[in-house]
């Protein structure tokens, strides 16, 4: 099949498609390096696949004795190509479900860390509020009974102790902006519109 052929012949930019079919120049034909090596002999050759070379072209047979069998090719690899995109789309939905799950259980795990250490810090106030509570009741066995000084100190002690203390919490006006874990001021800045 002859078919009229651009002076420069080229290969088609997809997968399946055609070509013409070149044969290389003499050296002497040649004007310049950057000249174009390959001249057009105007066959036309049709190509399958682009990774297997895969060529039909007027020889023995003719390309149009071919055309079945090209079609054929075409279909079958068409077939291929399709279970193997379905396959990687199966893979990539696999991937992202054990993904999500890993995700979940990072979330799961995260979430269990700080709920033990919020339980954590909470048995270690308590125990600290026990601890101050002790005190106080054994600073009151010591100490004499009719001191007002004392009886003010106790009643501050033990009101300090309730707000310290994780059961309790109970309210200060002095220490409503201390961190009770840290025992650190979150100092309230100046506004002066307020």
């Amino acid at each position: 099949m002859n078919i009229p052929t651009p002076k420069i012949g080229y290969w088609a930019k997809l997968q399946h498609g055609y070509k013409v079919v070149k044969e290389k120049l003499r050296k002497t034909e040649r004007k310049d390096f950057w000249t174009n090596p390959y001249e057009p002999k105007g066959t036309l050759a049709i190509f399958v696949d682009r990774w297997v070379n895969t060529e039909y072209k007027d020889g023995k047979q003719q390309l149009e004795d071919q055309l079945s069998r090209i079609v054929a090719v075409i279909e079958l690899r068409g077939e291929e190509s399709r279970i193997r995109r379905e396959q990687r789309e199966e893979e990539e939905r696999q991937i992202e479900i054990r993904r999500q799950k890993h995700e979940e259980r990072e979330d799961k795990m995260d979430a269990e860390l700080v709920s033990f250490r919020s339980l954590l810090l909470d048995s270690q106030r308590w125990h600290k509020a026990e601890n101050l509570r002790n005190y106080i009741n054994r600073y009151e066995e010591k100490a004499l009974k009719n001191d007002v000084k004392l009886q003010d100190w106790l009643a501050w002690a033990r009101r300090k102790a309730d707000w310290y203390d994780p059961f309790i919490e109970a309210e200060d006006n002095l220490l409503y902006d201390v961190d009770r874990e840290l025992l650190k001021r979150n100092r309230i800045p100046f506004d002066k519109w307020s």
